[in-house]
């Protein structure tokens, strides 16, 4: 039995995300997705390759970058997909970082600057990005979109590197509200990864409906669910600490004399972690073993 117990990957989380765009055999999922998404006018038809994710450094100093998915499309862009969980600082120095690295490295030696073709960087958050001005981003607008323009004109530069956010912490429609595809889409990204079945509003949505059969962890390939438990292990690694950083704290704390507060605010961040296992569909024994909480004591959280 795998450590995954819930019937769907979540979508919201980098390793439900690339167990199923990063698919080769769903690439008519991640074409439409890229079509409900990208600035009016661009239209993906194909993907012709799914290119490394790590992007080649200049130098051996340079900073390396791993990205979600990146695929090249048939009439040369490429397009940076990832999902993204939690705010950071300078996230949108970040995006450009990611765009312009690939962007550049398009050309070789000897290459003319007429052969690069135009970058298109999609980050759907699984948080609000912060605007200029709020009052314009009510629950209604849910994808932004980035370009070169000219000031004074507004005009806008032939295409180089677009950036698009999709915000789905500013999605709060039910599943009556829903009406357009993309609104489906969202639907399913938000809640997909705690349903039990697929609602019979999203069946009749061909697209949408596809997207939720190819979530659904029991039809992933043992390879493909091996490398989603894999992976989600490794997310939530990140995100709240590694298990030897927590038992080697614990032990440094316990040895040292630790105030009764720190060993509370340690164990809270122990419980912290293991809720959110619990929350991501890992199984109560593999969470007890990376948390050393009792599989009582994860079912009471």
């Amino acid at each position: 039995m795998g450590i995954y117990q819930k019937r769907y990957v979540p979508l919201t989380t980098d390793a439900g995300f690339k167990a199923v765009f990063a698919d080769r055999a769903n690439k008519p999922l991640l074409i439409r997705l890229l079509n409900n998404l990208l600035p009016e006018g661009v239209i993906v038809k194909d993907i012709l390759e799914y290119c490394d994710r790590e992007q080649c450094q200049d130098t051996i100093v340079s900073k390396k970058t791993v990205l979600d998915l990146i695929c090249r499309g048939d009439d040369g862009s490429q397009f940076i997909v990832e999902v993204q969980n939690r705010p950071y600082n300078d996230f949108f120095k970040r995006v450009v970082f990611y765009g312009a690295g690939t962007f550049h490295l398009q050309l070789g030696q000897g290459e003319d600057y007429a052969d690069l073709h135009p970058v298109y960087v999609v980050s759907i958050l699984n948080h609000k990005f912060r605007h200029h001005d709020e009052r314009q981003w009510d629950t209604g607008y849910v994808v932004s979109h980035y370009e070169f323009m000219e000031i004074r004109t507004k005009e806008v530069a032939p295409m180089t590197i677009s950036i698009t956010f999709a915000e789905l912490a500013r999605f709060a429609k039910t599943l009556d509200e829903c009406s357009s595809e993309q609104d489906y889409l969202f639907y399913w990204f938000v809640n997909g990864g705690n349903a039990d079945v697929i609602p019979d509003a999203i069946k009749n949505r061909t697209f949408v409906s596809q997207l939720a059969g190819a979530c659904e962890y029991a039809a992933l390939t043992k390879e493909h669910r091996l490398r989603f438990e894999a992976n989600m292990i490794n997310e939530l690694d990140i995100l709240y600490g590694k298990r030897q950083e927590f038992k080697n704290g614990r032990e440094e704390g316990f040895a040292a004399g630790m105030e009764e507060g720190e060993i509370k605010g340690e164990a809270k961040g122990i419980r912290k972690m293991a809720f959110a296992m619990k929350n991501a569909g890992i199984a109560f024994r593999q969470i007890s073993e990376m948390t050393g909480l009792s599989e009582q004591e994860v079912a009471e959280l």
